[in-house]
């Protein structure tokens, strides 16, 4: 699935299943690509058997854009390393992507389900200021990588109750 500016303002993705992707190409096997589009939704939607991406902003602005609720499965029979496992969940570089808020390189992941994923699940770079909460990991090696805190960045987490005295 492909939102491409100009043919996507306002865009919601709403319980869609994107699975079995291309797997006979699986440089080609992206689930959902959003190239310079702006105003993005993609809420309770699943994406399993991708071989690459399974959302892919690409090098042009992803504005605005919310992903929530949604289940990410990392086994594939197609993959780029042969290992029965996806390439990349999110790959989100595009230039001025906004998500959830409308500030530089702001990302917000809420309420997803995390599977399956032998490397890791967020690794975020220099200047990307990150809301990390109520996300579920199941069988995932590193949710998180350690240059991800130790760059100049900052991941941050909600808590999921009052803090115990």
């Amino acid at each position: 699935m492909r939102l491409v500016a100009g043919h996507s303002p306002s865009t919601a993705t709403r319980n869609v299943h994107l699975y079995n992707i291309n797997p006979q190409y699986v440089w080609r096997g992206d689930a959902l690509t959003i190239q310079n589009a702006d105003q993005v939704w993609v809420d309770h939607c699943k994406f399993s058997l991708v071989g690459r991406h399974m959302i892919l902003s690409g090098w042009e602005a992803a504005g605005h854009g919310i992903i929530s609720n949604s289940e990410f499965d990392g086994r594939t029979h197609w993959s780029a390393t042969c290992n029965n496992e996806h390439y990349w969940t999110l790959l989100l570089i595009g230039a001025k992507d906004y998500y959830t808020n409308d500030a530089t390189n702001l990302f917000h992941a809420v309420n997803n389900y995390l599977e399956d994923m032998a490397g890791h699940a967020f690794d975020t770079e220099a200047n990307t200021w990150s809301l990390i909460e109520g996300n579920v990991f199941s069988n995932v090696t590193i949710p998180r990588t350690t240059a991800s805190t130790t760059k100049s960045n900052a991941i941050f987490n909600m808590p999921s109750g009052p803090k115990k005295h």
